[in-house]
């Protein structure tokens, strides 16, 4: 039985949630490497949100949390926080999830192509011959659908 559940409703924080995932068959089950991605996401949800009751949690204050992320690790938060308020549900510390209904951040949410001037400015900074500039160069100018 999961520590929390063992402990009572005042232990039912984030935290505790999260260590009781991180010792979970659905946690045991996955590669080593998905262990390694998941546990280095769900440090820092707690970070974020570590001594929260799970039961206080609401969907703004996630989506706040989420929109000030990358999109790409946006989308990463979003799916393991999903991941763990399924668990939260299935304890029974939730009726709800307050992630359902929360899009998917798209790399066009608040991205826009580079201006010639921050193009300009890149090239000013990393000089020709560095990895930076070359793989900038190779991506800048690298055929894409077989447009140019």
């Amino acid at each position: 039985m999961p520590r929390a559940i063992r402990s009572g409703i005042a232990s039912r924080t984030f935290r505790t949630l999260a260590a009781d995932y991180l010792v979970s068959t659905a946690f045991l089950t996955l590669a080593p490497s998905s262990q390694r991605a998941y546990r280095r996401v769900v440090a820092r949800l707690v970070r974020q949100f570590g001594p929260r009751p799970v039961a206080d949690l609401n969907r703004q204050e996630i989506e706040r949390w989420l929109a000030g992320r990358t999109p790409g690790a946006a989308t990463d938060d979003l799916k393991k926080f999903r991941v763990l308020m399924r668990m939260a549900q299935e304890n029974g510390w939730r009726a709800d999830d307050p992630t359902r209904g929360i899009r998917r951040h798209r790399p066009g949410d608040g991205w826009h192509a580079w201006t010639e001037g921050e193009i300009q400015t890149f090239e000013r900074h990393w000089p020709l011959g560095t990895r930076e500039r070359t793989a900038f160069a190779l991506l800048l100018h690298m055929s894409i659908g077989g447009e140019l």
